[in-house]
Protein backbone atom coordinates (compact mmCIF):
# COMPACT_ATOMS: atom_id res chain seq x y z
CA UNK A 1 0.00 0.00 0.00
CA UNK A 2 1.70 3.55 -1.50
CA UNK A 3 0.37 6.91 -0.72
CA UNK A 4 -0.06 6.96 -4.42
CA UNK A 5 -2.13 4.31 -5.01
CA UNK A 6 -4.51 5.27 -2.33
CA UNK A 7 -4.67 8.94 -3.57
CA UNK A 8 -5.74 7.27 -6.85
CA UNK A 9 -8.62 5.15 -5.62
CA UNK A 10 -9.36 7.12 -2.72
CA UNK A 11 -10.74 11.16 -1.94
CA UNK A 12 -10.01 12.23 1.93
CA UNK A 13 -10.97 14.98 3.78
CA UNK A 14 -8.74 16.01 6.79
CA UNK A 15 -11.05 18.39 8.38
CA UNK A 16 -13.73 15.85 8.19
CA UNK A 17 -11.60 12.49 8.19
CA UNK A 18 -14.19 11.26 5.61
CA UNK A 19 -12.98 9.15 2.82
CA UNK A 20 -15.22 8.54 -0.31
CA UNK A 21 -14.23 6.34 -3.36
CA UNK A 22 -12.93 8.11 -6.29
CA UNK A 23 -14.14 6.82 -9.46
CA UNK A 24 -12.25 4.02 -10.92
CA UNK A 25 -11.69 2.47 -14.50
CA UNK A 26 -10.53 -0.62 -13.31
CA UNK A 27 -14.47 -1.29 -12.02
CA UNK A 28 -17.63 -2.06 -13.65
CA UNK A 29 -20.13 0.73 -14.56
CA UNK A 30 -22.35 -0.32 -11.58
CA UNK A 31 -19.29 0.15 -8.99
CA UNK A 32 -18.64 3.37 -9.78
CA UNK A 33 -22.30 4.56 -9.83
CA UNK A 34 -22.68 2.83 -6.26
CA UNK A 35 -19.81 3.62 -4.69
CA UNK A 36 -18.03 6.71 -6.13
CA UNK A 37 -17.96 10.14 -4.61
CA UNK A 38 -19.88 8.33 -1.76
CA UNK A 39 -18.83 8.45 2.04
CA UNK A 40 -16.92 5.10 2.49
CA UNK A 41 -16.00 3.15 5.50
CA UNK A 42 -18.01 0.99 8.46
CA UNK A 43 -17.70 1.41 11.90
CA UNK A 44 -16.24 -1.84 13.95
CA UNK A 45 -16.88 -3.16 17.08
CA UNK A 46 -13.76 -1.00 18.99
CA UNK A 47 -15.36 2.09 17.24
CA UNK A 48 -13.20 2.72 14.50
CA UNK A 49 -13.82 3.04 11.26
CA UNK A 50 -12.52 0.46 8.42
CA UNK A 51 -12.15 0.74 5.08
CA UNK A 52 -12.09 -2.44 2.43
CA UNK A 53 -9.50 -1.50 0.08
CA UNK A 54 -8.41 -4.55 -2.51
CA UNK A 55 -10.64 -7.35 -0.38
CA UNK A 56 -8.54 -6.21 3.04
CA UNK A 57 -10.01 -4.40 5.77
CA UNK A 58 -7.82 -1.24 6.97
CA UNK A 59 -8.52 1.00 9.98
CA UNK A 60 -9.22 4.23 8.41
CA UNK A 61 -7.06 6.62 11.10
CA UNK A 62 -4.10 4.55 9.01
CA UNK A 63 -5.20 5.10 5.25
CA UNK A 64 -5.73 9.02 6.73
CA UNK A 65 -1.78 8.87 7.79
CA UNK A 66 -0.27 6.96 4.75
CA UNK A 67 -2.68 10.07 2.61
CA UNK A 68 -1.09 12.93 4.19
CA UNK A 69 2.39 11.48 5.45
CA UNK A 70 2.77 9.00 2.81
CA UNK A 71 3.86 6.48 5.87
CA UNK A 72 1.66 4.29 8.68
CA UNK A 73 3.16 4.68 11.98
CA UNK A 74 3.14 1.81 14.43
CA UNK A 75 1.03 3.14 16.63
CA UNK A 76 -1.14 6.43 15.78
CA UNK A 77 -3.18 8.17 18.81
CA UNK A 78 -6.58 10.03 18.73
CA UNK A 79 -6.43 13.11 20.39
CA UNK A 80 -9.60 13.32 21.83
CA UNK A 81 -10.63 9.97 22.48
CA UNK A 82 -12.61 8.81 19.53
CA UNK A 83 -11.80 6.31 17.19
CA UNK A 84 -14.19 7.03 14.57
CA UNK A 85 -12.67 11.08 14.40
CA UNK A 86 -10.20 10.53 11.63
CA UNK A 87 -10.07 14.13 11.32
CA UNK A 88 -6.06 14.94 10.78
CA UNK A 89 -5.82 17.56 13.09
CA UNK A 90 -6.61 14.94 15.49
CA UNK A 91 -4.39 11.88 14.80
CA UNK A 92 -0.64 11.69 15.91
CA UNK A 93 2.20 9.75 15.57
CA UNK A 94 3.25 7.97 19.24
CA UNK A 95 4.28 5.20 20.38
CA UNK A 96 2.51 2.65 22.57
CA UNK A 97 3.38 3.65 25.65
CA UNK A 98 1.97 7.47 25.02
CA UNK A 99 -1.15 5.89 23.09
CA UNK A 100 -1.89 4.15 26.61
CA UNK A 101 -1.65 7.18 28.68
CA UNK A 102 -4.33 8.66 26.08
CA UNK A 103 -7.00 6.15 27.18
CA UNK A 104 -10.45 6.37 29.00
CA UNK A 105 -11.05 5.38 32.33
CA UNK A 106 -11.68 1.64 31.88
CA UNK A 107 -15.43 -0.08 32.48
CA UNK A 108 -14.27 -2.62 35.34
CA UNK A 109 -12.18 0.53 37.32
CA UNK A 110 -14.21 0.35 40.76
CA UNK A 111 -12.52 3.67 42.44
CA UNK A 112 -13.47 6.26 39.39
CA UNK A 113 -10.27 7.61 38.88
CA UNK A 114 -7.61 6.22 36.75
CA UNK A 115 -4.16 4.86 38.41
CA UNK A 116 -5.91 4.76 41.61
CA UNK A 117 -6.78 1.85 43.82
CA UNK A 118 -7.96 0.77 47.61
CA UNK A 119 -5.21 -0.93 49.48
CA UNK A 120 -7.34 -2.52 52.52
CA UNK A 121 -4.45 -3.74 53.78
CA UNK A 122 -3.08 -0.40 54.74
CA UNK A 123 -6.63 1.36 54.85
CA UNK A 124 -4.90 4.06 51.69
CA UNK A 125 -5.50 4.75 48.34
CA UNK A 126 -2.57 4.00 46.32
CA UNK A 127 -1.67 5.97 43.16
CA UNK A 128 -0.03 4.33 40.21
CA UNK A 129 1.12 5.18 36.84
CA UNK A 130 2.78 2.77 34.07
CA UNK A 131 5.33 3.78 31.28
CA UNK A 132 7.13 1.63 28.87
CA UNK A 133 5.66 -1.71 30.55
CA UNK A 134 6.71 -0.38 34.36
CA UNK A 135 5.21 0.33 37.25
CA UNK A 136 5.77 3.31 39.17
CA UNK A 137 4.15 4.19 42.64
CA UNK A 138 3.30 7.75 43.46
CA UNK A 139 2.27 7.69 46.60
CA UNK A 140 -0.34 6.11 49.03
CA UNK A 141 -3.03 8.79 50.60
CA UNK A 142 -6.02 9.04 52.58
CA UNK A 143 -8.58 9.47 50.23
CA UNK A 144 -9.26 8.49 46.25
CA UNK A 145 -9.12 12.36 45.38
CA UNK A 146 -5.63 13.05 46.73
CA UNK A 147 -4.33 10.14 45.30
CA UNK A 148 -6.17 10.52 41.79
CA UNK A 149 -4.29 14.49 42.14
CA UNK A 150 -1.31 12.94 42.26
CA UNK A 151 -2.06 10.49 39.57
CA UNK A 152 -2.77 13.41 37.32
CA UNK A 153 0.00 15.60 38.11
CA UNK A 154 2.55 12.93 37.59
CA UNK A 155 0.80 11.52 34.38
CA UNK A 156 1.11 15.65 32.94
CA UNK A 157 4.48 15.38 33.69
CA UNK A 158 6.06 12.32 32.12
CA UNK A 159 3.09 12.15 28.69
CA UNK A 160 2.70 15.91 28.35
CA UNK A 161 0.03 16.71 25.60
CA UNK A 162 -0.47 12.61 25.40
CA UNK A 163 -1.84 12.66 29.02
CA UNK A 164 -5.77 12.77 30.28
CA UNK A 165 -5.14 15.25 32.97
Amino acid sequence: MTQDYIRSILHYNPETGVFCFKAREDRRPCWNSRHAGKPTGTKNSRGYIVIRVDDKLYLAHRLAFLYMKGFMPKTIDHADGDPSNNKFSNLRACTTSENLANTRLRKDNKTGYKGVFYLKRLNKWKAYIRKYGKSKTIGYYDNPEEAAAAYKKEACRLYGDFARC
